[in-house]
């Protein structure tokens, strides 16, 4: 069993507040969990009780076996070497698992999707949210790759009580995603969502687009609306029709990630960074990472992983 890490002496499993049973709303108990990952050593040993709703990005890699399940009320069956991808606000119920079944789970936040894979986040919603493509299956080396990724995760979370281990699981949780990112590329499934693209100029990816090559993000909902010529609410009504978020949350989400990176990554002072992201002056930002992140700019870059 995955330890806290913060947590060195004790094994209960983690309660994690991204993944609830439907029914009473409780969290689920997992194998590690934290503000923004999850990660579940085998799905079977959780999802037999009852419905649960993910409330963050799942990414299931079925190791062995195979399980029948309802996805947001539709039937699916998933097998040994497949990789599926849930967004947001998805349900899973009715499982029914070989008695062979091993699937191993990791869900993650908006948030730290946004910082780990912030020059391919167009790749991860085009196939999320436009295409709605959730299922791929590995070769054999792609389930070589990923087993050893994770044991590594296993191995990281399990040793001792380095200071850093937090920032080495990330890493290679990291790695592991851009490595996902970089299949989906050469997939012939993402070539059809850059023609289909092309061929009807769909209004949410032409959002996402215009929003991903803004340097400028952090601006009204109006202000995008003009440029993709429809109404503000016509566009937020399509947000949300295809990923369950507003155009405002969208907004936010990138300015956040924007934000995070720039703070993190970067030796640029607090006003030339409100500078560069648009705000009107440092207080202004101050304020709105308040609002967001819970802290002051300062803090925040602060503050360890």
């Amino acid at each position: 069993m995955m330890k806290n890490m913060t947590e060195n002496t004790n094994d209960r499993p983690q309660h994690a507040e991204g993944l609830y049973y439907k029914h009473n709303n409780e969290p689920v108990e997992v194998d590690y969990s934290d503000d923004d990952i999850i990660i579940v050593d085998n799905i079977r040993d959780i999802v037999a009780a009852e419905p649960m709703r993910i409330n963050m990005n799942g990414i299931f890699v079925c190791f062995n076996g195979t399980i029948q399940v309802d996805v947001n009320g539709q039937q699916h069956t998933y097998h040994k070497n497949q990789l599926v991808m849930f967004p947001p606000n998805t349900t899973l119920e009715n499982h029914l698992f070989s008695v062979d079944f091993e699937c191993k789970a990791i869900m993650m936040s908006n948030r730290i999707i946004q910082r780990f894979i912030r020059p391919y986040i167009d790749v991860w919603n085009h196939i999320v949210y436009v295409k709605k493509i959730l299922e791929r299956g590995l070769t054999e080396k792609d389930m070589e790759f990923t087993r050893k990724v994770y044991d590594v995760v296993r191995f990281c979370l399990d040793y001792g009580s380095d200071a850093y281990k937090k920032e080495v699981v990330y890493s290679f949780i990291q790695g592991a995603l851009m490595g996902l990112c970089g299949m989906i590329l050469h997939d012939d499934d993402y070539e059809g969502v850059k023609a289909e693209k092309a061929s009807n100029g769909n209004l949410f990816t032409r959002f996402l687009d215009l929003l991903q090559n803004s340097k400028v993000k952090h601006r009204s909902v109006a202000h995008y609306a003009s440029q993709l010529f429809v109404t503000p609410k016509y566009l937020s009504l399509v947000c949300k029709q295809h990923s369950s978020k507003t155009a405002l949350q969208w907004i936010e989400e990138y300015t956040v990630a924007d934000i995070d990176y720039y703070l993190r990554s970067t030796d640029y002072s607090i006003k030339e960074i409100a500078n560069i992201l648009g705000f009107p002056n440092p207080s202004f930002f101050g304020k709105y990472v308040k609002q967001q992140l819970g802290c002051t700019p300062l803090e925040y870059r602060n503050r360890k992983e």
